[in-house]
């Protein structure tokens, strides 16, 4: 296991904190001993500050064709894209208060910035272009520079399993708010009684009114005893160095550079095109409802398809339907464009934050994570919509001869080309992030439909933009070529998945699973994990699962509504079931049946050997692991590790003692292996998952134990396990580094091989990258399970047998499309 736990055992005050919190969408809360209230008030800040940004068309129609005729549709549009930029260029700085626990200060002088730049808004003069873009631009911009990140970020404290869900419930706060401004907007500056001044003022109250009730309704809980864990400027590096976060980042930055254009020349464009001035009012209303939907439907998808599964399609289709622009002839295709367009981008925006959250592996670090990445985007935000103005060309003449055509393809390709991005994430830089998906892609033939599709919608573009722009030659070769390098590329791709894909076969042989029939932190049924297991080519494949707990207070939170009697009975069907799938498909894979052991409290050992006893022969074999320290679950996240430290300090220690931390760790492992023999070590350094650059050797007593550990394993005739589940986290090598595989060699020990996978998505992940490790630190010889006539130590009928041959001359290398 190398998944979020509980703990037990001796800091009893701490398990009845984690028992306390018990949905799954509490399990941060939980873990960080904090008390659970209504979740679902926080999205009220954002309703309202998200939903005026929403109504930028509005004033951009205006100033366009009205009160700033002397500036271009490019330096008009520059007010809103400087709103934009710094609604999320702040975002490290805001990011790093936010993790501190200034939430409320950043919301409350956010508000107040906000409300008063509204205010000053209205005092603007006609053609002053100045006064609107200090009012509007500068001060309403940092004004949601520091609201909107935090009202976003806190729902992540709250919910994990159902993150995506209740982002999309905050954000589509922004477009209910959309819906409202822009009519409201345009009725009351056009109405003669009532003027510019008058409605910016009217809505300036609105607003006020709404901000003070966010601020009063919404509730932080992250306590002030967290601060020593913020993040520093060396973890800041990781971060940034992180390969997933930094291609999504990239994604990211495309799209928002062309996805804007809409929301900021759709009302303008209906106007332009003469269709009814009466709808052209109410464009902005339309697109917003279409995105209301759109923030919430696909969100309910990402629980079973993955995020990127579902972010993917949607930047697909805000392409198209912007390219759908060029339709526009008719009242009804204003109504469905705007709709469409509002659906695909509403889900962008809304699984945006769920996609950093998910990469974020240290809730500590959301703020910082999520306000880079807003930073890197507000560059997008800030130049991408000036662009397209620039291409409408200058305002001097009827709004028909605006050049709308350069604008929509400049936004559209912008657009798609993010898909290149995401699809970039397939690289083996990548790949750690597809588990926290849950379910990304689950074959590498959908790799092949995403590139497939992505092709294919540029060509579809090349030959509507061709048809609809006959005399702009220019454009259309350029659009062209564009096409034809992605060919080429896009089969070097799929040649490079193909490898990976057979590269995920190495070595066939495989001894630590799960899935989420019988862990509920996993996702997949046992025999969706097998039928990959297969398609990915091995031979030899462990099913394991977790022991029971045996007192509520060590249960994981996710599993509150569950009994101990029906956890125990859920082993018990693992273990059937386990059996039914090694009789299914003995024909096309080796399955042996094996258990991952606990060790919280002493009872844990107790229970284990009458499991152990009372599956004689249908357990064929035991991942060895440790996942507590002192009773507190040190793989959860760096809070619950940090608690862990802590229950070791000494005076001269006071945050606790990492020499004796470490040495419990080796101890309570020992205890497991002079008792039950488990034949393969699981996880052998997991004590320094949230310090990988820990030196153990510094530890003199720890090192001395480790080594103690090894030896006792290597005689008796253990496997360590090479565990891949370590990329994921961040780690440039495996389960067990470098120094500890050199003690394991030093002392004979023998390598298997492990992805950890908690669920199908995940079963051979980060294998080609394992490979890789193997060579560095010169192991030569891997080794697997197999059934066998005689006992081992342990009494378990399975010995080890080496791999025939040279591990890295296996077939899946040396002809990787064979497979």
């Amino acid at each position: 296991m190398e998944q979020p736990t509980s703990g037990s055992g001796s800091n009893s005050t701490s398990r009845t904190e984690l028992a306390a919190a018990r949905p799954v969408e509490a399990k941060e809360a939980a873990l960080l001993n904090l008390t659970p209230y209504n979740e679902w008030t926080t999205p009220a800040c954002l309703t309202i500050a998200g939903a005026y940004t929403n109504s930028f068309g509005v004033y951009q129609d205006f100033y366009t064709r009205n009160f700033l005729v002397t500036s271009s549709p490019s330096d008009i549009s520059w007010v809103g894209s400087l709103q934009l930029f710094l609604m999320y260029a702040p975002g490290v700085a805001v990011g790093r208060a936010f993790d501190s626990g200034y939430f409320h200060h950043l919301e409350i002088f956010g508000s107040l910035l906000y409300v008063l730049s509204i205010f000053m808004l209205s005092l603007v003069q006609p053609d002053q272009y100045y006064q609107v873009f200090l009012a509007q631009g500068v001060g309403m911009g940092l004004g949601l520079g520091m609201t909107f990140l935090p009202s976003i970020s806190i729902v992540s404290h709250h919910f994990q399993k159902h993150r995506a869900i209740a982002t999309g419930i905050v954000v589509s706060g922004a477009p209910v708010g959309g819906i409202v401004f822009p009519v409201m907007l345009n009725n009351l500056i056009s109405h003669p009684s009532i003027g510019f001044a008058n409605g910016v003022r009217g809505t300036a109250a609105i607003v006020g009114l709404m901000m003070l009730l966010a601020n009063l309704m919404m509730r932080t809980n992250r306590p002030k005893s967290l601060l020593s864990t913020s993040v520093n400027w060396k973890e800041f590096v990781g971060i940034i160095w992180d390969g997933a976060y930094l291609w999504s980042i990239a994604g990211a930055f495309f799209t928002n550079l062309g996805l804007f254009l809409p929301l900021f020349y759709f009302q303008l464009y209906v106007v332009s095109k003469d269709i009814d001035h009466t709808l052209a009012r109410y464009c902005l209303a339309i697109l917003n409802a279409g995105s209301v939907l759109g923030r919430l439907l696909p969100t309910l998808l990402t629980n079973k398809i993955g995020v990127y599964n579902t972010i993917i399609p949607s930047i697909f289709a805000s392409t198209a339907v912007i390219f759908a622009m060029f339709g526009i002839q008719s009242y009804s295709s204003v109504i469905v464009v705007g709709l469409l367009f509002g659906f695909a981008s509403g889900a962008y925006v809304s699984l945006i934050p769920s996609l950093l959250a998910l990469l974020c592996r240290d809730m500590g670090q959301l703020g910082v994570r999520m306000g880079f990445a807003f930073s890197m985007v507000a560059v997008a935000n800030l130049i991408g919509n000036p662009i397209a103005g620039a291409l409408l060309g200058n305002t001097q003449g009827p709004s028909d001869q605006l050049t709308f055509w350069k604008a929509i393809v400049f936004g559209g390709c912008l657009d798609s080309s993010s898909q290149e991005e995401q699809i970039d994430h397939i690289s083996p830089l990548f790949e750690r992030s597809l588990l926290l998906t849950d379910g990304y892609v689950t074959t590498r033939v959908d790799f092949a439909i995403l590139i497939a599709m992505h092709t294919t919608h540029h060509l579809t573009f090349v030959v509507n933009y061709a048809i609809l722009s006959l005399d702009s030659s220019v454009y259309i070769l350029l659009s062209v070529a564009l096409v034809v390098l992605k060919v080429p590329d896009c089969a070097l791709r799929l040649r490079e998945l193909l490898y990976q894909s057979a590269c995920l076969g190495l070595a066939c042989r495989h001894h630590h699973s799960h899935s989420g029939q019988f862990c509920k932190h996993a996702s997949g049924s046992l025999e969706d994990v097998v039928v990959e297991a297969i398609k990915k080519g091995f031979e030899v494949y462990g099913l394991t699962e977790h022991v029971p707990r045996y007192r509520h207070e060590d249960l994981y939170p996710e599993e509150a509504e569950t009994s101990l009697q029906e956890l125990a009975k859920q082993f018990d069907d693992f273990v059937t079931e386990a059996h039914r799938l090694k009789t299914l498909y003995k024909e096309s894979i080796t399955l042996l049946v094996g258990l991952e052991t606990e060790f919280i409290s002493e009872i844990d050992l107790e229970r284990l050997e009458n499991v152990l006893k009372l599956n004689t022969g249908q357990i064929e074999y035991v991942v060895g692991s440790v996942h507590h320290v002192n009773g507190i679950p040190i793989d959860f996240d760096r809070e619950t590790y940090v608690k862990a430290l802590a229950s070791t300090r000494k005076a001269d220690s006071p945050n606790g003692d990492i020499g004796a931390f470490l040495s419990s760790y080796f101890d309570s492992q020992y205890e497991l292996l002079r008792r039950f023999h488990p034949e393969v070590i699981g996880h052998v350094d997991l004590c320094r998952l949230y310090e990988p650059s820990l030196v153990l050797s510094d530890y003199p007593d720890a090192w001395q134990k480790l080594k103690r550990n090894v030896q006792y394993a290597t005689e008796y005739g253990a496997l360590f396990e090479m565990n891949a589940a370590a990329f994921r986290k961040g780690w440039d090598s495996a389960y067990p580094a470098k120094d500890i595989v050199t003690v394991v060699k030093e002392l004979g020990g023998r390598f298997t091989l492990s992805d950890d996978s908690h669920g199908p998505h995940a079963v051979g992940l980060n294998y080609n990258r394992l490979a890789k490790y193997l060579r560095e630190v010169d192991v030569d010889e891997l080794w697997f399970l197999e059934g066998s006539q005689t006992p081992n130590v342990a009494g378990r009928f399975v010995q080890a047998r080496k791999m025939e041959g040279n591990w890295w001359e296996h077939r899946f290398w040396i002809n990787p499309v064979s497979c």
